[in-house]
């Protein structure tokens, strides 16, 4: 592959940006891997009568992949945060899986130069695996526009995983996991943050996904002309 390889979770936010803009929704549909994150799609894949067991979201994949990195001598870049979280991560996990190699990690707020310094390191380490932490759509975007033609490297947009392992923020306990009401806890750390996301764009969500329902799969072609995106007052 002359390439990156493209790794992208998608949860409803993700899926609610891509309904109302299509070059995102192409960015999306040209990734190698996409991963469902959320309660939200299960319960949509249940409406449109497709099976998917398992939520996996990049908390509980990240220990399983510093295992095989560390196993495979595989380095990890991560990028992307405020300042001083990816470093926290990478201790973190460097802690947790000894021999693990953790050559480079970079804030997300960057210039220029800062891009150009964060795509020599990675040339310079590939193969590696990157984690890419800047919250959707932007995370995506960037890692298709500044790491995509690098060659023998897999880039994973993450999202916030950086600040849950380097303890920042707290992650749910076990059992709020198990009932589907992570996106709940995570509200109540961080109301003004992502209350309009959740409060908001869930019921947004299920309904595009009830929309698709009746009226099939180009339902969503059509969604950007028949109402507001996710991002106007009044979803």
């Amino acid at each position: 592959m002359g390439r990156a390889r493209m790794v992208h979770f998608v949860h409803p936010h993700a899926l609610n940006l891509a309904a109302f803009d299509a070059d995102y929704a192409a960015l999306l549909a040209d990734a190698d891997i996409i991963l469902p994150d959320g309660v939200g799609l299960r319960i949509a894949a249940k409406m449109l009568g497709v099976a998917l067991e398992h939520n996996v979201n990049g908390t509980d994949l990240l220990p399983l992949l510093c295992a095989r990195a560390t196993a495979s001598a595989r380095p990890l870049i991560l990028i992307g945060g405020a300042e001083g979280v990816a470093s926290a991560c990478a201790d973190a996990l460097v802690r947790s899986h000894p021999g693990l190699r953790v050559p480079f990690t970079s804030h997300g707020f960057l210039d220029a130069a800062g891009i150009a310094r964060v795509e020599e390191a990675v040339r310079a380490h590939a193969p590696c695996v990157v984690l890419v932490g800047m919250g959707s759509p932007l995370q995506e975007r960037w890692a298709w526009e500044h790491l995509a033609s690098i060659p023998r490297i897999t880039v994973l947009t993450v999202g916030g995983l950086f600040d849950f392992f380097s303890g920042r923020i707290p992650r749910s306990p076990l059992v709020w996991r198990e009932l589907g009401l992570e996106w709940l806890w995570r509200l109540r750390q961080e109301p003004t943050r992502l209350g309009r996301r959740y409060l908001l764009g869930n019921p947004l969500f299920l309904t595009l996904a009830a929309k698709q329902r009746l009226f099939g799969p180009n339902a969503a072609d059509r969604t950007a002309n028949d109402g507001p995106s996710p991002d106007d007052p009044t979803p």
